[in-house]
């Protein structure tokens, strides 16, 4: 078993002194500019992580909704009222699956 003492870091000394200059903070986050390996004229700004969608709602589709609804554990009623709410903000996307599970029986009853 090995113990580390109260003396030892996993952190280096920070030297300080009066030929040392102390790091000051940029002003903005336009004036962050990128080390010198990846480019020394390039600088960051708040408009390159905009998402495309910023502004606009993310609607609900059926199946968002039925894990909401089951998540939150409301009644029948409630998911209703829900649904019902939704959808007059239009907030919620109307999707029509068309499922086909006759099919895979269809060959037992041919003519």
């Amino acid at each position: 078993m090995h113990f580390l003492s109260k003396s030892s870091t996993a952190i280096g000394t920070i030297t300080q002194g009066p030929d040392v200059p102390i790091p000051l903070p940029p002003d903005s986050i336009d004036t962050i500019v990128l080390s010198d390996e990846e480019s020394s004229e390039e600088t960051i700004s708040e408009n390159d992580f905009e998402t495309e969608h910023k502004n606009t709602p993310q609607l609900f589709t059926q199946c968002e909704l039925n894990d909401l609804v089951r998540d939150q554990g409301l009644s029948k009623v409630g998911a209703e009222i829900l649904g019902s709410r939704l959808q007059s903000k239009h907030m919620l996307t109307i999707v029509s699956m068309y499922s086909k599970r006759e099919t895979e029986f269809t060959l037992f009853f041919g003519e």
